[in-house]
């Protein structure tokens, strides 16, 4: 599934959100300023699911090497995301995952606009020198 300009703004949101690897916490503080190909998106569900695509608790920061990892070992990665959200937000998530979902372009082009406010506060948050997790909020039912 290629990626669009929606699944770019979404991504700089997870990824601005920890700023570290939430697996191994390798370290990347200088993002968005220098965009590191090793620093990633996972999706816990996979993107073909429009109704979990953009839902924060779906996405994970990752380096690549952790990513890899994750994706290759199914178990491991349930055991992961488990521990991140605790087992009543992860079972919210996988019901959610089956739920209708129309992208209407009137809606993706608020969504857009949603994330992109999103990683400006949250980039703003960073400049003055927030550390640590900073949260955000999902856009509607996406």
């Amino acid at each position: 599934m290629k990626r669009d300009k929606y699944d770019a703004i979404f991504s700089d949101c997870i990824r601005i959100r920890e700023n570290q690897c939430e697996r191994c916490e390798l370290q990347f503080p200088d993002f968005p300023q220098v965009r590191d190909k090793n620093f990633q998106c996972s999706h816990f569900i996979s993107r073909g699911h429009a109704s979990t695509r953009f839902h924060p608790n779906n996405c994970f920061a990752l380096c690549g090497g952790c990513h890899l990892i994750l994706g290759r070992d199914p178990a491991e990665h349930y055991e992961f995301v488990l521990g991140k959200l605790g087992p009543v937000l992860l079972d919210d998530l996988r019901a959610k995952k089956h739920k209708p979902c129309r992208r209407r372009k009137a809606d993706m082009a608020k969504l857009l606009a949603h994330y992109k406010d999103e990683f400006e506060r949250l980039n703003r948050l960073r400049r003055e020198g927030n550390e640590g997790r900073l949260e955000f909020e999902g856009f509607g039912e996406f």
